[in-house]
């Protein structure tokens, strides 16, 4: 197992606060890619960009994703333990992450489209029972055979 696939509704709320439920968030450092296009609801109108720095302590991430609503277009954060010797940097392919200290890989695309990846296959069949608990379509375990990603990078 690599991971888990599903979509969720396109819509705002915070919704990766919800995802990231359960997981130690305050143990890793949070590398944020390029593509990351998520907004910020003010006054019913997307507003400021929710990511502002390129790496995020997990403590800032976790208040990021629950203080406010906001709108998901493109995620792509990556999990590096906090105090790793290795410096967090971006990972672009699977074999990347599986060679990296990366724990974790959270992309959305096109507002629905949510696929995470995680070394730890508890912590997917975790991610996978919130998914469907969720009521999220298309839950899918991502596995060696069905995994058509090319890349890593939302």
């Amino acid at each position: 197992m690599r991971g888990v696939s599903f979509y969720i509704p396109d819509e705002c709320d915070n919704i990766l606060a919800g995802l990231l439920d359960g997981v130690d968030i305050e143990a890793f450092e949070w590398k944020l890619g390029g593509m990351n296009e998520t907004y910020v609801m003010e006054n019913n109108e997307l507003g400021r960009l929710l990511f502002q720095d390129e790496v995020m302590s997990g403590e800032t991430l976790r208040r990021v994703l629950s203080e406010s609503e906001y709108y998901l277009i493109f995620v792509d954060i990556k999990a590096f333990p906090t105090g790793s010797t290795t410096p967090v940097n971006d990972i672009a392919t699977y074999e990347q992450f599986l060679a990296s200290d990366c724990q974790l890989v959270l992309l959305v695309a096109d507002s629905s489209y949510v696929w995470i990846y995680a070394k730890d296959h508890q912590m997917i069949g975790e991610l996978y029972a919130k998914a469907v608990n969720a009521g999220y379509e298309r839950v899918t375990y991502l596995t060696d055979e069905n995994d058509t990603n090319q890349t890593l990078i939302g």
